[in-house]
């Protein structure tokens, strides 16, 4: 018999073989979890070069509750705020969930900047000191000037909604006046006309629509096109972003355009909505053969609720966001939209890319002005600002 602590030769060298594989084991392990993460190093730094720093990053909480700038984010007292692209604003638009309102035009420049809309509350007085909103108001005086002239009307789908495919018929101002001043509908809209054609060019002059407003001037903007609505109340317009329609001679027909709407006399209810939600809104596209690439494919009955009754005073709409045939997306877009009504006086600003859809209460006329920097704006105080800008 063999003593209990004899240990064959052959036994140790067996232990030994099996320790020097399981090192082994552990050292190709650890080169194989060590280049996994160089390779993942090398993916992120090549992906960080190829697309640039995130630019834009959730406004600061200061801006969210005073509506103020931080201070020295310009750097300077005076300087064009640069215009966001499609790309930036999208992303802003993600931590807007409510419309700002405002007294006076301060702080106009910093909203357009950073793509925020915000409504200024009986500030029309300020934005243009040229404007009279009493003459631009009296459609007595429109009929005065441009009564014998021609002019494109847009005609009302069902009456009152404005919505693709669109149709237009031409008449008189003096016509059209006669007509709008019927108690019931007409199915007829003044919708935005330029003050500047032929038909209306005396009477914007004569409200003082043709010079540069003061706010827009002061803030380094030049206006693009300025432009009257007259409508009856109960009218709807259809879901959409504002195109730039080369204004400003971009030849592409999705590049859409900053806006203030001054509510002249009546009101209105304006709903908007945020670009992120681009998509979900359901854009009709460039493959859209009526000229609407920039209009929801949701009609406006599909989405709204609206009419007239004994007990209000004016038209009544309200969004209905439980219709089943919506898509999920479409839904919380209405839920989530920012509802304001404007009264005469009120001013509000939708950024560029920013969807809306109005509906009157009242008989209402209004003005717009689609603007964009001044080409003599473009300094290199500008350039360091987005310089600055981009490394917040």
């Amino acid at each position: 018999t063999r003593p209990a602590f004899f240990v064959p030769p052959h036994s140790s060298l067996r232990g030994f073989f099996r320790m020097e594989g399981w090192l082994i084991g552990v050292i190709v392990g650890c080169s194989v979890l060590a280049l996994c993460l160089v390779l993942v190093g090398v993916f992120i730094v090549i992906r960080c070069k190829r697309s640039p720093p995130e630019t834009y990053g959730p406004p600061p909480s200061n801006i969210v509750k005073s509506y103020g700038p931080p201070p020295g984010l310009l750097g300077c007292d005076s300087v064009t705020p640069p215009v966001m692209d499609s790309t930036e604003i999208r992303e802003r638009s993600k931590y807007i969930d409510s419309l700002m309102e405002a007294s006076d035009w301060a702080s106009f420049g910093e909203f357009v900047s950073r793509g925020v809309p915000c409504v200024f509350r009986a500030a029309a007085k300020e934005f243009s000191s040229t404007l009279s909103l009493e003459r631009a108001a009296s459609l007595h005086d429109l009929n005065r000037l441009c009564g014998n002239m021609n002019i494109k009307i847009s005609k009302m789908k069902q009456g009152c909604l404005s919505e693709p495919p669109f149709e237009e018929t031409t008449m008189t101002v003096s016509d059209f006046i006669k007509r709008h001043s019927k108690p019931t509908p007409t199915g007829l809209y003044l919708q935005q006309r330029p003050l500047d054609e032929a038909a209306l060019q005396e009477f914007g002059s004569f409200i003082g629509a043709l010079t540069e407003p003061d706010v827009l001037h002061e803030n380094g903007f030049q206006t693009a096109r300025c432009t009257y609505f007259v409508g009856k109340g109960g009218t709807h317009t259809s879901l959409h972003f504002d195109r730039n329609h080369k204004l400003f001679g971009e030849t592409k027909n999705d590049f859409s355009v900053d806006n203030v709407f001054m509510q002249v006399s009546g009101k209105k209810v304006w709903r908007l909505f945020q670009p992120w939600r681009h998509d979900e809104l359901e854009p009709r596209g460039a493959s859209c053969k009526t000229g609407a690439s920039h209009v929801s494919k949701v009609g406006i009955g599909e989405f709204l609720s609206f009419g007239k009754e004994e007990h209000r005073d004016g038209y009544f709409s309200s969004v209905h966001s439980h219709n089943s045939a919506l898509s999920t997306g479409f839904r919380s877009a209405l839920h989530n939209c920012l509802a304001v009504t404007l009264a005469p006086g009120d001013c509000l600003y939708i950024p560029r890319w920013w969807w809306h859809q109005t509906s009157a209460i009242t008989d209402t006329v209004g003005i717009n002005w689609w603007f964009g920097p001044s080409p003599n704006q473009q300094t290199e105080t500008s350039k360091k600002f987005l310089k600055k800008r981009s490394v917040r």
